[in-house]
């Protein structure tokens, strides 16, 4: 069962969470002002057959190492998951089966609908949505600025709001230049902070 304030990672066909290792903590327990993050340990051997994400979702691995399977038209692939590699899955109920191994800390993102508007004013047309899976991607960039949201989630939210939506603005126009199926527009309107 998802805690109040916490949104759930995955859902199955009915729209029921399902639960993805063991909770450690949720930004939702602190004044956090940017995207909504958690941390769990997931178990040394899981899988996620039929599931759907609510909201785009990035997960880095914090800790351990694992092994990733995802499910292909042809067979499988699988990945290397260690410390500072990113997995990203796109909203809804598409997903392609994945089993792991190994246990690890991963610390989940959820790029909601409400806060992509909110933060990023030009991208009414929440283009998240075309954001291609990734699976254990290693990307400094990335790994930093979760990495960074993590330290103030941790540390108690000392920067304030300004600078929780700031990284929360840059991981997600970095996520949609590098990693969307739709170019970033350049139309001289950048992402604005929230009035």
């Amino acid at each position: 069962v998802v805690d109040e304030g916490r949104r759930p990672l995955a859902v199955d066909r009915r729209g029921r969470p399902i639960e993805i290792g063991t909770f450690r903590w949720s930004s939702a327990e602190t004044p956090w002002a940017g995207f909504p993050m958690e941390s769990h340990i997931l178990s040394p051997n899981g899988r996620l057959a039929e599931f759907g994400i609510q909201h785009a979702l990035v997960g880095l691995c914090a800790d351990g190492l694992g092994e990733i399977k995802i499910a292909t038209g042809h067979g499988s692939s699988r990945v290397k998951s260690s410390p500072g590699r990113f997995t990203l899955l796109g909203e809804g109920y598409e997903q392609r089966p994945i089993t792991w191994t190994g246990t690890r800390e991963i610390v989940f993102v959820a790029l909601g609908a409400r806060e992509v508007g909110r933060y990023m004013q030009h991208e009414r047309d929440l283009a998240y949505r075309s954001l291609a899976p990734q699976y254990a991607i290693p990307d400094r960039q990335v790994a930093n600025l979760i990495l960074n949201m993590r330290a103030e989630v941790r540390d108690g939210c000392p920067g304030g709001r300004l600078y929780a939506e700031s990284l929360s603005i840059a991981l997600a126009t970095y996520l949609l230049g590098r990693y969307s199926g739709r170019p970033m527009r350049s139309d001289g309107h950048g992402p604005g902070l929230s009035s």
